[in-house]
């Protein structure tokens, strides 16, 4: 339904969204895919931004739901989780390879680009079991007002 609502109102090349299940470390697709193949993925994925383009990555570490979005005009990457809890070392790592893998790529010199994390402090969720409600609800408002993501 959300990417329905975004083509209706003219917005599906604001926002790019990136397939959960092949870059979770949990996932049926992900048993036996290691960190490096799915950074791969992830660089393929974050290849094709335009700027002013938005990424959402919901990530499921390990039976639970989380939201990145990566801006890459200004090299962050936004961690939003309903229950609060540090970003997953796997994560970290996952996203930090991916960035620097794509300055390599598309920087002439050999000058580290920072990446910036941001952890958003967006809704919590109240019991064990609504994560996925939330990572839906705070692409949901994203949308409608990118100023979610500058909130602390």
């Amino acid at each position: 339904k959300l990417y329905e609502e975004l083509k209706r109102i003219g917005m599906t090349m604001k926002y790019k969204f990136m397939n959960p299940d092949v870059v979770s470390l949990s996932g049926r697709a992900n048993t036996n895919k290691s960190q490096i193949d799915r950074t791969k993925i992830i660089v393929s994925q974050l290849e094709g931004i335009q700027s002013g383009q938005l990424c959402f990555m919901p990530y499921n570490p390990k039976f639970h739901w989380v939201l990145i979005v990566i801006d890459m005009d200004s090299n962050t990457i936004y961690y939003l989780d309903p229950m609060r809890q540090p970003v997953h070392m796997d994560l970290r790592l996952l996203l930090n390879n991916a960035m620097a893998r794509l300055n390599v790529k598309e920087s002439a010199s050999s000058n580290k680009v920072k990446v910036n994390w941001a952890t958003v402090k967006a809704s919590r969720q109240p019991e064990n079991v609504e994560c996925g409600f939330y990572v839906m609800s705070y692409m949901q408002d994203i949308i409608a007002d990118n100023n979610v993501l500058k909130e602390d």
